[in-house]
């Protein structure tokens, strides 16, 4: 058996990371699911969440801004992880002021031009520390 025949074991880690909500407003679900790329983190995938929230209750588009505040806990899914859950996290969508718009465009692939008029707002919760 030459060199280049042998066979080599070990977990291969992916470069993908998944993650879903776990926790809304303080029940128990599971919405949602999307991936993140390698150097990635877990706040990134609670912005992509958090569109997925809104899209349990219904709204989209510029209705997103009605869905106001909500705090969630996200899970990692990832094959070979632990099941680690991150948050709390506070968010909601916020619309970009006129100066902000103008900015906000892209131009696609097919030569048209594409806006955006909110983004997601998420930020990590600060746990209360009770050991004063």
């Amino acid at each position: 058996m030459d060199s280049e025949d042998k066979m080599t074991g070990g977990k291969i880690m992916s470069e993908e990371r998944h993650f879903r909500v776990c926790e809304l407003d303080g029940k128990k679900v599971h919405i949602g699911g999307v991936t993140l790329k390698h150097g990635q983190s877990p706040i990134s995938a609670a912005m992509k969440l958090l569109s997925s929230i809104a899209h349990e209750k219904g709204l989209e588009k510029m209705n997103k801004l009605k869905l106001g505040t909500v705090h969630f806990h996200i899970q990692e899914y990832t094959r070979g992880s632990k099941g680690k859950v991150y948050g709390p996290y506070k968010g909601h969508f916020r619309e970009y002021t006129a100066a902000e718009k103008k900015a906000a465009v892209i131009k696609r692939t097919d030569g048209k031009e594409q806006s955006f008029k909110m983004r997601p707002k998420v930020e990590l919760m600060k746990k209360k520390n009770n050991n004063k």
